[in-house]
């Protein structure tokens, strides 16, 4: 049961961290990789060490753009989850074990 409870702040973190870098990063700034770019810059991407495709300071702000709404629609969608788990967690009875009677003895003389 405290596992549960574990799961959910935790996946509550998660999704509160990728809901806050993806609106921090929402921005006018350009980046290829963590160089800055500025209008006339050309960007490379490499996927696995290779030549993936040339992208224009216009592609990239794109790109860029692409990225962090992704970022930020999957941080609130895993927040939300994980605030509705916690309140059915809180809202649902627990399941309380309750202690069945033992089985009577019986006890038959002579044997």
């Amino acid at each position: 049961m405290k596992n549960n409870w574990v799961r959910r702040i935790v996946l509550l973190v998660v999704g509160v961290a990728l809901l806050g870098i993806g609106l921090a990063s929402r921005g006018d700034s350009v980046s290829c990789g963590s160089t800055p770019m500025q209008p006339g810059d050309v960007c490379e991407h490499t996927n696995h060490g290779l030549p993936d495709g040339k992208y224009t300071y216009d592609q990239q702000k794109k790109y860029d753009s692409h990225d962090n709404t992704e970022m930020t629609i999957a941080g609130g969608v895993i927040t939300v989850g994980a605030l509705a788990w916690i309140v059915v967690g809180l809202v649902r009875p627990q399941k309380v074990a309750v202690p069945q009677p033992a089985a009577p003895i019986v006890i038959t003389p002579g044997r």
